[in-house]
């Protein structure tokens, strides 16, 4: 053990001295995460393009009336969403919390006696909670839901015995209110006489600009949807999406953490090439060492500089930026699986050249190939689907996945089990794999 130590510490010393492979591995992950940062904290309001590709939400009704199933059935008939209705609004914010979800929609109760008088009291009351890392789609799916409020106004409108009954029981409910500037009251009044007059027009084939002129799209206090956010970490705090506990760097630093492991696992993959090729590790052999001795000293020193660097970016992270992580020990899990995970990535990749420039462009073309489809270059949202099923191959998915989790997704260890498993297995057979080649291959 002392030999291996001590060949390890020979690695991370020549890996400081390299000036480009030591900015690659700790400042350029640092930049990263702190410039897209800086891109996300302004972009809390952009409606982005998120279209692209339907995105995955649920709906609860806690009303079930006939009003909140019309409205859940025109969410399902929009193309920009993949809707699954569920049971009980904490499930569907879990799976927000997990990812697994873009956002979960819920229509509260009270919602269809609202939407049945559109003129009195108080608008549909619509609670959603949206992944924090997924603002821009949150404010698309703000508008889709106007958009499906805006639908079924149109529809009340084009169906005269709704109208009808829509705008007696209106009438009856501001005669019955006291509280209401008599001025309001008298408009809204002849406004809703004007509305089942327009309704008896239908009836009789009247010309339908007729009910365009009665149709009101506004009044005073007139509103399609009173849209209240919730936070999917803490379901009891009902807060603006703005001020969740957690800031644009809590989701820039994950990837970001990706970017500086994967230059380890680059860099030492590389390193035992060249070890190979200079006949450093001919010599080694002379030693009385044997080859998994000095393959296990090799692994030892990324191991210990992935955890290196995953420990200075999240101090930098909690100290600069103030991102305190929310479940330390899962993150501690998080973070031991992905040095464990690309302790195998790097042993694979040392064998997918012969020579330093050939493995270093396999090496980083395959790594490259992990981010983009892994969501570390571009987000999974804007992915098509079959894009998005094969990120799961990537452990740049699951390793950003797990360090969410600890440091804001707030996972339990039932939860953490998935991400944890994916990476300790695809580890462990990428070392295997790596190691059998590297014998066959060179005879050792």
């Amino acid at each position: 053990m002392r030999a291996v130590t001590i060949m390890a510490m020979k690695d991370i010393h020549l890996l400081l001295r390299d000036r480009m492979g030591f900015f690659f591995v700790f400042f350029f992950p640092l930049l990263y995460g702190v410039f897209f940062g800086a891109v996300f904290a302004g972009q809390a309001g952009d409606d982005g393009e998120a279209a692209q590709s339907s995105v995955r939400v649920a709906v609860v009704d806690l009303d079930n009336t006939k009003e909140s199933a019309a409205f859940v059935a025109l969410l399902q008939e929009e193309d920009t969403l993949d809707v699954s209705v569920m049971d009980a609004l904490p499930e569907a914010r879990t799976q927000v919390r997990q990812g697994r979800l873009m956002a979960a929609i819920a229509l509260e109760p009270g919602f269809g006696a609202a939407a049945k008088n559109p003129f009195t009291g108080e608008a549909p009351n619509v609670r959603l909670a949206v992944d924090p890392s997924r603002r821009a789609e949150g404010a698309m799916l703000e508008g889709v839901l106007m958009g499906v409020a805006s639908k079924r106004m149109q529809s009340f409108f084009s169906d005269p015995t709704t109208m009808r009954a829509t705008a007696a029981d209106s009438l009856a409910a501001i005669r019955d209110d006291n509280t209401m500037n008599p001025l309001i009251k008298a408009t809204l009044s002849s406004l809703l006489r004007n509305v089942g007059n327009v309704a008896d027009a239908l009836d009789n084939e009247a010309d339908a600009d007729e009910g365009d002129k009665g149709a009101p799209t506004s009044g005073p206090a007139f509103q399609l949807l009173d849209v209240e956010h919730v936070n999917p970490v803490d379901p009891a705090t009902t807060t603006d999406a703005q001020s969740l506990p957690m800031n644009s760097y809590a989701i820039s630093f994950p990837q970001a953490i990706l970017w500086g492991v994967m230059g380890a696992a680059a860099a030492f993959g590389i390193s035992l090439v060249t070890e190979r090729t200079h006949g450093t590790m001919d010599r080694l052999r002379g030693a009385p060492v044997t080859t998994n001795q000095i393959l296990a000293s090799k692994a030892l020193a990324c191991f210990l500089t992935v955890i290196s660097v995953c420990t200075v970016m999240l101090l930098v992270a909690r100290l600069v930026f103030g991102v305190t992580p929310v479940a330390p020990v899962m993150l501690l899990f998080a973070v031991f699986s992905v040095a464990i995970c690309f302790v195998g990535v790097m042993q694979l990749l040392s064998v997918l050249g012969r020579t330093e420039q050939s493995t270093a462009g396999a090496g980083w073309a395959t790594l490259l190939v992990m981010a983009m489809i892994g969501g570390g270059m571009i987000p999974l949202f804007v992915m098509p689907a079959w894009m998005r099923t094969l990120s799961d191959v990537s452990p740049v998915k699951w390793s950003i996945l797990a360090i969410e989790g600890g440091v804001w997704r707030d996972f339990s260890l039932a939860e953490m089990a998935k991400p944890i498993a994916i990476l300790l297995s695809s580890g462990a057979l990428a070392y295997v794999a790596g190691v059998a080649i590297l014998k066959r291959r060179d005879g050792v």
